[in-house]
């Protein structure tokens, strides 16, 4: 079954009151331009630039929160904690699971799993061309990962080059920028 068939099968089960199988039909008929607007920044992410680093912006105010708790001291660097890379910080901030993009959940419940992987392979596409578009010096892995669980489902966003540049200031154990 090709996406476009899923993708409508699923649409129909969500909203029976739209008569068509194509899934191009239901954003003018259930939606509305300021849906339509909202959801621009999930397809299209703003990117926030910080210590040498790209972050993908989906919560709002992400600036000021990543760079606040960038800031911030993790804990008082136990010793039975693993350190923590710079690299690996970033990639933290950009990992998201797709069902808890959304804080809204509708029915029907039996189809959200199948959504959430169909909506994470878009954006995988989308996010792919947005980096590539504001970044173009930079190459970026935007991957779909699936977990045992269905409803763990994450997109993982991380730099592949240039390698990330650890700010001197970055101290893995404590996980923080001093300053």
């Amino acid at each position: 079954m090709n996406i476009e068939t899923q993708i409508s099968a699923i649409l129909r089960a969500a909203f029976p009151e739209v008569d068509s199988d194509d899934p191009v039909f239901y954003y003018s008929q259930i939606g509305d331009v300021f849906q339509g607007l909202s959801y621009a920044w999930l397809f299209w992410p703003r990117l926030v630039f910080l210590h040498g680093a790209v972050f993908l912006a989906l919560e709002g105010n992400d600036e000021a929160i990543i760079s606040g708790r960038l800031k911030t001291p993790f804990a008082d660097g136990h010793p039975d904690w693993p350190r923590l890379t710079w690299s690996e910080a970033v990639n933290s901030y950009n990992r998201f699971e797709v069902d808890q993009l959304f804080r809204h959940w509708r029915e029907p419940g039996e189809r959200w799993a199948d959504a959430c992987v169909i909506l994470g392979r878009i954006l995988v596409e989308t996010w792919s061309a947005r980096l590539l578009q504001q970044y173009p010096g930079r190459a970026f892995s935007v991957e779909l990962v699936e977990t045992e669980a269905p409803a763990e489902l994450w997109l993982e966003v991380r730099q592949e080059s240039p390698d990330l540049a650890t700010p001197p200031s970055w101290n893995e154990r404590r996980r923080f920028l001093e300053m």
